[in-house]
């Protein structure tokens, strides 16, 4: 207990000595579009780069199918501090399951993509982000009831908070 304490503490002292570091953001648009939450964190290195991590979930509500899909990203921004144009290389695993009348059918890819957007930063840390990209899909495994994509194609619309 005492070192669970302690280890929050340090990660607590962590975040407000790296102010400013960290980007928390959600798509507003996946919920009522896709029934499905988007999350993106981004964590500064450097003056313009960024690594992030991007966990989605689409199907709430839906008791026949749902999709998850995590991201890995780095982002490059033209301005420093999250603002500007931002060209982000990552990569996608993507796993799926639908009930059919038979059985569950169930997918599993890979995509290497390609993202372009911009964001805005505001005085207050509020972000505004728009963009759009797409990669190739490789497939890892896929039940024949499902649809074959060739092309993953996301869309980057986001608001968030750096902190």
């Amino acid at each position: 207990m005492k070192k669970g304490f302690i280890v929050l503490c340090l990660f607590v002292a962590n975040s407000f000595a790296n102010e400013g570091k960290n980007l928390l953001e959600w798509n507003p648009f996946d919920l009522p579009f896709t029934r499905g939450l988007n999350l993106n964190y981004e964590r500064i290195i450097g003056n313009k780069n960024s690594l992030g991590l991007n966990p989605i979930y689409e199907g709430i509500g839906m008791p026949n199918e749902w999709h998850a899909r995590i991201n890995m990203t780095f982002s490059h921004y033209s301005k420093n501090d999250y603002k500007g144009f931002v060209y982000s290389p990552r990569l996608s695993l993507f796993y799926a399951e639908l009930k059919t009348r038979t059985k569950i059918a169930k997918e599993t890819t890979l995509s290497p993509s390609f993202g372009f957007a911009y964001r805005w930063r505001f005085e207050n840390g509020i972000t505004f982000c728009i963009g759009m990209g797409a990669g190739p899909v490789i497939e890892i495994h896929r039940d024949p009831e499902l649809r074959k994509d060739k092309l993953y194609i996301f869309d980057l619309e986001s608001i968030g908070f750096v902190f």
